[in-house]
């Protein structure tokens, strides 16, 4: 009775040993799995401007090339033709159309302005940022009308608002023989869906820190493909690498 009783303890010893270590090796391993399956974070972006950055469905295209990376992102805007920075500051002091809202549970704010008025586009930037969270990032899109590397360009950097060079990639696209027609609204200057879609890449790839090269060409949208360069698929899908490379440069330059 007595190595009876003291197997039956050694007994009851291991099975309590060998549950506490399987306890601790599904622990493990849950944690594993619920990291496998925690959701990618998901960005929320909202864009502040006017039809420069409106016209060309910048705002559709950014999401759907988010996508094509594998990018969660939610896209908010408060895009009003006509409309200068200084408008929407008016905007957000009365709250008009929830910006106040929409700037505070942004990670990203894109700022674009009217286009020629620059007097107090720096202030307004500034104004607007106070109704954002301390850790949102702050871009600036520069559009065909901006001065490359003037005086408001420089103060926006030095305060580290980044700055997206849109008027750069339609510049390049010009370079590389595209027409001026071809990358605006008929007989306009406001961007057109291709001018839009261009922009978009540049614009995604340097928020996010992806190469522009890095773009899945094979899935490439129909409508852009008819803008490309090319007789063919084979062509034109030579044409768009050509294109990544300049807007590549632009982004690491």
């Amino acid at each position: 009775m007595k190595h009876t009783g003291k197997f039956t303890k050694q007994l009851i010893t291991a099975l309590f040993l060998a549950a506490f270590l399987i306890a601790g090796i599904g622990g493990c391993f849950g944690a594993e799995v619920q990291a496998v399956q925690a959701k990618k974070k998901t960005y929320t972006v909202t864009i502040v401007g006017n039809s420069l950055i409106g016209n060309g469905s910048q705002k559709k295209y950014f999401k759907q090339i988010a996508k094509l990376y594998g990018t969660n992102i939610k896209v908010y805007d408060q895009i009003n033709n006509g409309y200068q920075l200084s408008d929407h500051v008016l905007d957000a002091k009365f709250n008009e159309y929830n910006i106040r809202k929409q700037l505070k549970k942004s990670d990203i704010v894109i700022f674009q302005e009217y286009g020629t008025r620059y007097e107090t586009t720096y202030k307004d930037i500034l104004k607007l940022q106070k109704y954002m969270k301390k850790s949102a990032r702050s871009y600036y899109y520069q559009t065909e009308f901006d001065v490359p590397g003037g005086e408001l360009i420089q103060k926006l950097t030095k305060h580290g608002v980044k700055i997206i060079r849109a008027e750069a990639a339609i510049r390049r696209l010009q370079d590389l023989g595209y027409m001026y027609e071809e990358l605006h609204e008929p007989g306009d200057y406001h961007p057109n869906e291709y001018n839009g879609y261009t922009a978009a890449i540049l614009m995604y790839t340097q928020i996010f820190g992806k190469k522009c090269t890095g773009y899945p060409v094979e899935k490439c949208p129909k409508k852009y493909r008819t803008f490309l360069r090319g007789k063919d698929w084979t062509e034109k899908k030579q044409a768009l690498k050509t294109i990544l490379k300049e807007l590549e440069a632009i982004r690491k330059g």
